[in-house]
Order: C-alpha cells, then sequence, then structure tokens
C-alpha cells in the first residue's frame, strides 16, 4: 500500500442539519494527540521521495475542531516541511478566523471545498441550521472570503427534492466559480422521473456551457473535471484503501469515511505500525476488471464506489443500478459536451492513452448508434473532427459492425 494521501475525521459533529444527513448516536471530536499521532502514521507511510502529500480535513464540519486541524499542521510541517497541500470540505456556516489566516499565508497550498447546493431556494431547502434557518448567505460569504486567497470551488448535491430545478442551480454555480462539481446523493429514493430530470438538466447545461464558451469564457472545470484526472493515471476506481485511507476522531484506520459509517474493513490503528492484512490485500485486489457490469460501462466520471456498492447491495463488487443509471447519463453528458469543446478547439481530452477500463475492446461503439447519435443523444451538425473525436479507438467501426451483428443474432 502506498499511501499519499489523508484524510482526517476531526469530528462527526455539524452545525447544520442538512435533511440528507443523519446525526450521530454519539458525537465525537479529535483530540490534539490522535491528530499529531495520525500524522507520524502517515508519514511513515509516504513512500520514497514523494513530492507531495495530501492533507484532507473531514467531518461532520471539520471547522468546528479547529484544535485538531491546526494540530495537524504544524506537525506535517515540523515532519515534512513545505510539502503539504491541504484540503477542507467545509459547509462554510462558521469558518474559524486563525484557520483563515493560516489559508492567507499559505494560499498556493490550500484547497476549500465548500458546499452550496446551488441557488439560494435551492441551498436553504436542503441545508438549514439547528434552528431551520437558511445558512446560504453565511455559506457564500464564506467562499467570497476565500477565492481570491486560496484555490476554492463548490459542492453541489442531487437529491430527488431539488433535481427539478438542476439546470437553474447550476447555471447559478458558472456565474458563481468555475470550480464546482455535483454528485447525486443515494440515501434517497429516485424514481424514473428524477432521472429524467437529471438528464434534462444536465444536457440543458452543457448547451448553455458550450455558449459561455462561444462567447469567450473558458469552459468550468465540472467539464474536465472527468478527463483531468485521467491525465494521471485513471483506473476507474476510488483509491480508497489503496492511495488513500481515513483516520477517525479515535485514531481507527479506515479506507475511507464511508467505511467507517458501514463499521467495514478498519486497517488497523495509529499506535500500531502493521496494517490489518486481511483489509489490506482486499483493497489492493480491487479492481474494475472483478467489478460486476464495470468493465464495458460508459460511465466515464463513475469512481466504482465500493463503500456505496457495500452499503446498497451488500457486495463490494456489484453496484446498485441506480447509481449506475445516474452515473451512465453523467457519462453521456461528460461525452457530449467534450466532443462539442473539441469542435471549437478545445482538447480537455478523452484520456484514450490512459483509459484502459471504458474505451477498449470496442465498449465505446455502445455509444454510436447510426453514426449519429450517442445513447440516444442526437448531435446536431455533427462533423467528421467531432466523429474522430469518438471513434479514436483503433479499429471501432469495424467492431462496431461486428458488435451489431452479434446483436442482431
Amino acid at each position: 500500500m502506498k499511501v499519499f494521501s489523508l484524510y482526517l475525521g476531526v469530528t462527526n459533529d455539524c452545525d447544520l442539519r442538512c435533511t440528507y444527513c443523519m446525526r450521530p448516536k454519539e458525537v465525537k471530536y479529535m483530540s490534539e494527540e490522535v491528530a499529531r499521532g495520525a500524522i507520524n502514521w502517515f508519514i511513515d507511510q509516504i513512500p520514497g521521495k514523494a513530492p507531495r502529500v495530501d492533507l484532507t480535513f473531514w467531518g461532520g464540519e471539520p471547522c468546528l475542531n479547529e484544535i485538531a486541524i491546526l494540530s495537524a499542521i504544524d506537525e506535517i510541517e515540523c515532519r515534512f516541511p513545505g510539502k503539504a497541500t491541504f484540503t477542507i470540505s467545509t459547509n462554510g456556516y462558521a469558518f474559524p478566523d486563525t484557520l483563515f489566516k493560516h489559508i492567507v499565508d499559505n494560499g498556493k497550498r490550500w484547497n476549500v471545498q465548500v458546499s452550496i447546493d446551488g441557488t439560494k431556494e435551492s441551498h436553504n431547502k436542503s441545508r438549514r441550521t439547528q434552528e431551520g434557518k437558511g445558512s446560504f448567505d453565511q455559506s457564500l460569504a464564506t467562499l467570497k472570503k476565500l477565492r481570491d486567497i486560496c484555490h476554492t470551488g463548490v459542492r453541489a448535491t442531487i437529491a430527488p427534492w431539488n433535481v427539478h430545478r438542476l439546470f437553474e442551480d447550476l447555471k447559478y454555480l458558472r456565474l458563481l466559480t468555475p470550480n464546482f462539481n455535483v454528485r447525486p446523493m443515494f440515501q434517497a429514493s429516485w424514481k424514473d422521473k428524477h432521472y429524467d430530470m437529471l438528464r434534462e438538466g444536465l444536457f440543458q447545461f452543457a448547451d448553455y456551457e458550450i455558449g459561455k464558451v462561444k462567447a469567450g469564457f473558458e469552459p468550468c472545470k465540472m467539464i474536465a473535471y472527468p478527463f483531468s484526472n485521467c491525465g494521471i493515471q485513471f483506473t476507474g476506481l476510488c483509491g480508497a484503501g489503496r492511495e488513500m485511507v481515513y483516520v477517525d476522531t479515535e485514531g481507527t484506520i479506515w479506507p475511507c469515511a464511508d467505511h467507517q459509517d458501514l463499521g467495514k474493513h478498519p486497517l488497523g490503528h495509529i499506535d500500531t505500525p502493521e496494517l490489518d492484512m486481511g483489509s489490506k490485500r482486499l483493497f489492493e485486489a480491487l479492481s474494475v476488471e472483478n467489478f460486476i457490469g464495470c468493465r464495458q460501462c460508459t460511465a466515464v466520471s463513475c469512481t466504482c464506489c465500493h463503500a456505496l456498492n457495500l452499503s446498497q447491495t451488500n457486495c463490494e463488487l456489484l453496484p446498485p443500478e441506480g447509481y449506475c443509471r445516474a452515473m451512465r447519463i453523467f457519462g453521456e453528458f461528460y461525452i457530449y459536451i467534450e466532443a462539442m469543446l473539441n469542435d471549437l478547439g478545445y482538447e480537455h481530452g478523452i484520456p484514450y492513452q490512459h483509459n484502459n477500463i471504458f474505451f477498449e475492446d470496442g465498449s465505446l461503439s455502445l455509444l454510436i448508434k447510426d453514426g449519429n447519435k450517442i445513447l440516444g443523444r442526437q448531435y446536431r451538425d455533427i462533423n467528421a473532427a467531432t466523429l474522430d473525436t469518438l471513434l479514436r479507438v483503433g479499429t471501432l467501426l469495424e467492431r462496431l459492425k461486428d458488435e451489431e451483428t452479434r446483436c442482431s443474432d
């Protein structure tokens, strides 16, 4: 196991009462000792001369435990000076002053992700205070306060009760910042109509985004996200338990926070140098090759979350159909807008040379219908360059004909 990224779950407490979150049975805060111990354990795991390491603060709402955050930063700066980058995922409701000062002094090494679910109406419907009031104004103020001094972005959650406003919410986020990302949450019940709304909202936004690019704007980060990751080494599989681990408030090491929530596959403890070999081998052996139905999937933005699989189907290798359905819609969206941007001279690049999962053995032929449609999405004024972008995999046309023949048989 080569660990390059550490997530510190500094508390499971939160100052908001979002509709899609469950309150913990027992509120816990990480101590300074555990925070420093986690850093020392982490540094001992870093292989060779790593150019940098990533430290992410997680919750609950991590800003509620500023002491543990600053203790961890102090420890890693002593042991690994100047080489750590820091990320915090926050609701932005109450951002502490001391942490803000550290970000001001080290802005280039900080990435702050603020949770904002779109417009004020959409955000306040889901993200409310303990008193039932909306949190939008405070979250927006935090984002504006930070975005000129460090790397900032917005994380938005799509749920059945707000997906009908998806296009309006995405347009608002696009005006707010070019760096945002959205993901559905699957603890709620999605119905056919919600998937239809998801598809419609994404493709409305795709056409809107193309218009923005034609008007001189750079493509937003949401568009480049799945492809920029691929430019490093994309495996289509989350790195939990392999390149990254999560340490909870007690010092227990988990593949990720979701595994801690499930109580499944603890890897060890920061006070014990050796990891649990059974769990370690399990995560080292996980491969998309073994995931049921994933090998030929077209969902280019999916990370094959084994924790989600475990929670929904009780099997790490079996994805839930609802999740797959949503990710395939996102896959259509990304491929569609990538092709359109390619026509405008942009090459975020569908990473054929790196992605050996979704685009080899003719799997891309699943996207081609009558040479003019992609998963049922009709292209407007599609040209040879766009088709070339989509068919840049060996002799795909011949494979397509063979596949159609097999299907007809």
